[in-house]
């Protein structure tokens, strides 16, 4: 009997030691775990509090919260990098915008110098020809007051003006 009750409580104890050490072991893993679902929900909410231990648990969670803060400091350089990408997209799009109308205005520049051409060439030989006409006529007029007009003045008058009517109606087919 003896023998038999000491076997008894042999095994309660052994059992209850077990119970106990077991639950000193899945314990704290459970706590563990509970936290590192907590961190991979939320990187932020701070470090694992067993990392202080100096078992393979500790090891655990100062892994673990290695792990974290270098998830946390690479997500702050990618968003870094993001907001320098979107900065420089933004200048990009800006240049674009700005290299866009340039082009725009220097194509109106050659349009309207092109325009100018076309308005002055055939402006400048009128004002010429006007000129010419004018001094013509200024002449012809000073050698009639004069009494000195000979038929051959009145003819090569007539004929320069005649060659000026004909530069001016001619103008507009010179651009074309």
């Amino acid at each position: 009997n003896i023998l038999l009750i000491g076997a008894a409580v042999g095994l309660l104890f052994g059992t209850g030691t077990a119970l106990v050490v077991a639950r000193s072991i899945t314990r704290p893993l459970k706590s563990l775990q509970e936290r590192m679902l907590d961190l991979a929900a939320d990187p932020l909410a701070g470090p694992l509090m067993q990392h202080s231990r100096p078992d393979e648990l500790g090891d655990m969670a100062r892994a673990a919260n290695f792990f974290v803060n270098e998830i946390g400091r690479r997500e702050k350089a990618l968003r870094k990098a993001k907001e320098s990408a979107d900065s420089t997209l933004v200048e990009l799009r800006q240049a674009q915008a700005d290299l866009i109308q340039a082009e725009k205005l220097a194509s109106l520049g050659q349009l309207v110098a092109g325009v100018a051409h076309e308005i002055n060439t055939p402006l400048g030989i009128a004002l010429t020809t006007s000129t010419v006409v004018s001094d013509e006529v200024r002449k012809l007029n000073e050698r009639a007051q004069s009494g000195s007009l000979q038929r051959s003045d009145f003819l090569r008058f007539i004929d320069r003006l005649g060659e000026g009517a004909r530069l001016i109606f001619t103008i507009p087919h010179a651009g074309a």
